[in-house]
């Protein structure tokens, strides 16, 4: 599609920046002169959709989306405004409210609500609100993700957009359309044999892992299907996402109720009101997310064998709480990443910026999660030294390469550890009596490090 960068259309808008691209359509930012200048509704957001490439059916779904977009439009205020539509011979034209806030995939990505349980609460309550109204209208949206759900500045309240697959249909039978990691698994259909489905209930699924991915800023699994292995680990154990992830369990309750796989028994939106007004909090600190190895538990791991021709003099070994930087590899990435190891307090050492904020323990008085720390009985007034002077540097290095070349993922094996988050190696050998050597673990001895959740919220 060619810049549409200061052509004004209908006389009326102006086009100024682009907002957004997609295959067929853009999004611009417009100044609407026919308004008062200084005006709250001077700025708009002007939808182009091209109709060069398309069928029949798919401009008759343009016009559907046009109609039941301003039908929503006048259920509820959390539906981004439609104010004006029309065409031409090349494209069609969609005047919406502009909503500075951008969508919600931002605010999840930017830890917006990380830690702000009413903040949390507010947003999610007023995308209810908004699916409710929807729905008593008897329109079922069927593309609910956080890159559809636009918001004001600060978070806290929700929009509905794009109205492309919205259907006024009891039950449809079109399979595999929306986005993979939220759509239900009747609207896949691969466990369900391609049943008709109610599309009302597949938007309860959606919202289920829309409000999973506000508190954990990670989505429960890519797609669900028995080929995903964390929608199986689900499938298997009701609980798993309450184990795998830093979620309390209220909030947990509330997402396996909207998660169920029979959609005749998931909570209806307005339980599902009362019961995110009733939580006390969404979120579970690190602290109490971290299994406790309890004293029967402890194992002793004697430290691994260094190559002297490897080990640095002790002539030359100088005791700092700050171990010095490595570079981890990542072949995905490209150059060399430099993190630097705190190993102060006996603390893991840091493998990602991001793992502590994915957990949301934000807790400086946590005696047992503080800065990411894993308890070894070392304080921040200890040095930090290791048997007769000698660092294993280079055994750190190869490790941290090892690690990072394999995505920070936990080998899979049949000891039942999938995916499972911050777990020391310690911890999985005494819990689930895995061999060290399946584990990759990287030592600074009696300091092991902790896996990286490989699910950060890459999603849209």
């Amino acid at each position: 599609m060619p810049n549409f960068n200061g052509c004004v259309i209908a006389r009326r808008y102006e086009l100024v920046q682009q907002l957004g691209r997609g295959g067929f359509g853009v999004v611009y930012q417009a100044i609407d002169h026919g308004v008062a200048i200084d005006s709250d509704e001077q700025y708009v957001a002007v939808k182009i959709m091209q109709k060069a490439g398309r069928n029949e059916a798919d401009l008759a779904a343009l016009k559907q989306e046009v109609i039941l977009h301003g039908i929503a439009t006048t259920c509820s205020d959390g539906v981004v405004q439609l104010i004006d539509a029309f065409e031409d011979d090349a494209y069609c034209y969609i005047i919406l409210e502009l909503c500075r806030g951008g969508d919600l995939y931002d605010h999840i990505t930017k830890n917006t609500y990380q830690g702000n349980d009413e903040l949390l609460r507010r947003a999610f309550i007023s995308l209810v609100d908004a699916v409710q109204a929807i729905h008593d209208a008897k329109i079922a949206h069927r593309d609910l993700k956080p890159a559809n759900v636009l918001s004001n500045e600060d978070g806290s309240e929700l929009y509905l957009a794009d109205f492309g697959m919205a259907t006024t249909e009891p039950v449809i039978s079109e399979f595999g359309h929306g986005t993979s990691h939220f759509m239900s698994l009747e609207c896949i259909g691969e466990l369900t044999a391609q049943q008709p489905y109610d599309p009302y209930l597949s938007d309860i699924w959606a919202m289920g892992v829309i409000l999973f991915a506000m508190i954990t800023r990670t989505n429960p699994w890519s797609k669900a299907t028995i080929k995903d292995d964390d929608f199986c680990e689900f499938l298997m154990d009701p609980d798993y996402l309450f184990f795998a992830h830093p979620i309390s369990s209220g909030a947990h309750a509330i997402i396996r109720e909207m998660l169920q796989p029979d959609p005749t028994q998931r909570i209806s939106l307005r339980n599902l009101r009362q019961a995110i007004l009733s939580l006390d909090t969404f979120f579970r600190q690190m602290c109490q997310f971290e299994y406790v190895v309890h004293e029967h538990e402890r194992i002793t791991i004697p430290p691994p064998a260094i190559n002297p021709m490897l080990a640095t003099p002790k002539s030359e070994f100088k005791s700092t709480n700050k171990a010095p930087e490595i570079d981890i590899l990542d072949a995905a990435s490209g150059p060399a990443a430099r993190v630097a190891q705190n190993c102060s307090a006996g603390s893991a050492v840091d493998i990602s910026s991001t793992t502590t904020s994915q957990l949301g323990c934000h807790d400086p008085d946590c005696s047992s999660c503080s800065s990411s720390r894993a308890s070894s009985g070392a304080s921040d007034a200890e040095n930090v030294g290791t048997p007769e002077g000698i660092i294993p540097t280079m055994a750190i290095n190869t490790g941290a390469v090892m690690m990072a070349g394999t995505h920070h993922k936990v080998v899979r094996g049949d000891h039942g550890l999938q995916n499972v988050p911050f777990v020391p190696a310690q911890v999985a050998m005494a819990q689930y009596g895995v061999p060290q050597a399946q584990y990759f673990p990287i030592f600074v001895p009696a300091y092991p490090v902790y896996y990286v959740n490989p699910n950060a919220y890459p999603y849209h």
